[in-house]
């Protein structure tokens, strides 16, 4: 997509200022608003510019000319596709192409300027221009004419600019583009837009320090203002800089922005910077040459990096007096995750006084399998006498956690008890580690009678560990009870976590009264989580009264057919229909604009068909229908990760390193951390869209549906 700004004598006063952009995808050429977020921008969609219905209609450029008209580039192309399969496609044009000329009515045009025979003096009065295609063409130009021509010219131009212009400062920040085309360090001018009262021009300026850098004497000392300016905007443009100049005291200046107030943009950023430049200023902490001013700087530091190897200086830091209470938290919590068991116990010393602290440690540790040094029991014991009911369930969860079987005898009257919830479900999941072999029989009773959902959930999940079949059982005859999916969630969630756990639901089923409808219930949320054991999703099929089949293997002469009764009779509002019923659950996964609901889901299980038909040929689309795992988007592909102790996740891969694997759960949106030596098998399952989800569909259903999904190419859907 290419950008460009309505600015334009000509243009009509409603879009001067506009942001246009050319959508090949969408078959349209979008206006956008925007101001100021932070470091960043909001956007405001506006009324299209140019939309098409017509398949071959792709702007891929767009421009204003001379005249001040817009122009616009038609790649003019049905077929855009990457697969092999769509550049070898008969109806990819390899030849044709169209501008359109967009004029404003009863409007005059504009006239641009010969800048084709001016001399470098003559150019630079351009740059003064209200109008910003002259200004860039002038640039241009500057930018083509000899180094010996401009350089002086431009120079002398800058000489004599008015001091009490109000446009001073844009003519600077004009003047200095020339001066980075011809790669003329101005460093005088590059300090005169550093101190601007214009943000904008300080953030230039910021960026064109960062540019010149390797021809700059100390060029860390220009950022070290910007880096805390008091506009989010420059901070950035100060920190990308950082990143280009490649030394250990780089961090040292960029992570000054974090003694402030850092958005999503100056914090991306900054992270950024961090792991960029760790070969540089690992080494050089480690020896002591780092000096941070503000502790605040080496705390994000140490944080954002994370591993074994900050380790020790994050154990130097927590003894400093000088950092404040939350750094000093941030920093122990971070130690919990990568240190060994000497520093858990550090930080199990400092939690007794800090209550916050305490409570994120079993969130933390959980995966570690890490025991403190030491004995902690007798700490632990006194936790659990506290008037805080979070300190005692946080208390009763590192039990567990760390192996302390002593506290059993203290465990067990709190999973009787009835004062808290979350203390008797943290008892029962340490209990169910200390005890292995008790827990079918102390925990079964919990998961076949009325509960609070917390100690229901602990109960199951503790019972599944050891007999996924009895965990089964009980989960399903409490389904029976229940009667909407949000409230299965939380029983399939733990179920589902277990190896084993599709067979031992599968089986369970014929020994319980699961209705139709309560099986058709379990099997939206397993499509919607991506579970797809076809032992499970056939058992469940019987159960509603599905007749089984098997599923159809790709046939291009099933596509093509199809596809010739789509374009003959498919009937797209009858498709429109099936794909918002329960039958097809496509909205369990997938949003179309102004027809499925905004608040579907916190975040996409599956892409955005709202402009599916712009991108994809029909036939694309009728196979990723009907064989899903043929075309699978990038981003959505499910990664399955099965442990040694027995747990089962999948989800979609948002992050890892040596240390964990990071997946997005479909079921619930949140991210786990898996730790990387944990792991025993792992597989990448392709997409989420269960195999075979078309098999219970009539013929008439599949060509309907697919009809309304071809109708879909970006605009208002009906």
């Amino acid at each position: 997509m290419i950008i460009e700004f309505a600015e334009s004598p000509h243009l009509p006063d409603d879009v001067q200022g506009e942001m246009l952009v050319a959508g090949y995808f969408a078959r349209d050429v979008n206006r956008f608003q925007w101001e100021t977020d932070g470091a960043g921008h909001r956007l405001k969609n506006m009324p299209n510019l140019v939309t098409s219905s017509h398949n071959a209609f792709r702007p891929v450029d767009i421009r204003i000319g001379p005249d001040g008209a817009i122009y616009i580039a038609d790649w003019f192309n049905p077929i855009i596709g990457h697969y092999q399969a769509s550049f070898r496609h008969p109806d990819r044009d390899k030849t044709h192409g169209r501008i359109w000329r967009i004029t404003a009515k009863d409007r005059p045009l504009a006239q641009a300027p010969d800048l084709s025979k001016m001399v470098a003096s003559e150019l630079c009065n351009h740059l003064k221009s209200d109008w910003r295609y002259i200004r860039y063409q002038a640039k241009r130009r500057l930018a083509d004419l000899p180094k010996d021509e401009v350089i002086p010219a431009i120079a002398n131009w800058v000489d004599q600019l008015d001091q009490d212009d109000m446009d001073l400062e844009h003519h600077l920040y004009e003047a200095i583009g020339v001066f980075e085309s011809h790669e003329v360090v101005n460093r005088s001018l590059l300090e005169r837009l550093l101190v601007a009262n214009d943000y904008h021009a300080r953030a230039y300026a910021t960026r064109v320090a960062g540019r010149w850098h390797d021809r700059l004497e100390s060029p860390l000392e220009l950022l070290d203002r910007s880096v805390t300016d008091e506009n989010a905007r420059v901070r950035l443009e100060a920190i990308v800089a950082c990143s280009d100049i490649h030394t250990a005291n780089s961090i040292v200046i960029g992570a000054k922005a974090a003694s402030g107030r850092l958005d999503r943009f100056t914090n991306f950023a900054l992270s950024q910077t961090v792991h960029a430049l760790a070969p540089l200023w690992g080494p050089a902490l480690n020896q002591g040459k780092l000096n941070f001013d503000d502790p605040s700087g080496l705390i994000y530091v140490l944080r954002t990096y994370g591993g074994q190897d900050v380790t020790g200086q994050v154990r130097a830091l927590i003894q400093s007096e000088e950092i404040s209470a939350d750094g000093r938290r941030q920093l122990l919590q971070l130690l919990a995750r990568v240190g060994n068991a000497n520093d858990l116990t550090t930080v199990f010393n400092h939690a007794q006084k800090d209550s916050e602290l305490l409570l994120s440690l079993p969130n933390i540790t959980s995966g570690r399998r890490l025991v403190p040094a030491g004995l902690v029991h007798m700490e632990l014991a006194t936790l659990l006498t506290s008037d805080n009911t979070d300190i005692r369930a946080s208390a009763a969860r590192l039990a567990g956690l760390w192996k302390q079987s002593q506290l059993v005898p203290l465990l067990k009257p709190l999973v009787a008890s009835t004062e808290n919830n979350e203390v008797r479900a943290a008892a029962i999941r340490s209990l169910a580690e200390l005890a292995p072999d008790a827990t079918v029989k102390t925990f079964q009773p919990l998961i076949t009678s009325a509960q609070p959902a917390p100690v229901y959930l602990a109960a199951l999940e503790s019972v599944a560990i050891q007999d996924i079949d009895a965990a089964a059982l009980g989960g399903l005859k409490l389904l029976i009870e229940l009667d909407d999916t949000d409230s299965f969630s939380p029983v399939l969630s733990v179920l589902m976590n277990r190896s084993g756990s599709a067979q031992a639901i599968a089986s369970k089923l014929q020994q319980t009264d699961i209705s139709s409808d309560d099986a058709k219930l379990i099997s939206r949320w397993l499509s919607a989580a991506g579970y797809d054991d076809p032992t499970l999703i056939n058992a469940l099929k019987t159960r509603m009264g599905i007749k089984l089949g098997q599923n159809i293997p790709y046939d291009i002469s099933l596509v093509q057919s199809l596809a010739s009764e789509i374009r003959q009779s498919g009937n797209a509002a009858a498709g429109k229909q099936l794909f918002l019923s329960s039958l097809a659950n496509c909205t369990a996964c997938h949003r179309v604009k102004n027809v499925t609901a905004n608040t579907i889901d916190a975040f996409p299980k599956g892409p955005d068909l709202t402009a599916v038909a712009a991108g994809l040929p029909l036939e694309l689309i009728i196979e990723s229908v009907i064989w899903p795992k043929r075309q699978v988007k990038e981003g959505y592909e499910m990664t399955s990760i099965l442990t040694d102790d027995g747990r089962a996740f999948s989800g979609y891969l948002t992050s890892e390193d040596v240390d964990s694997v990071r997946l997005r759960d479909l079921a619930t949106g949140k991210v786990r951390e898996i730790s990387a030596k944990s792991i025993e098998d792992r597989v990448n399952k392709g997409t989420a869209m269960p195999a075979g989800f078309t098999n219970s569909l009539t013929r008439a259903e599949l060509r309907d549906l697919i009809t309304w999904l071809a109708s879909l190419n970006g605009n208002k859907t009906k």
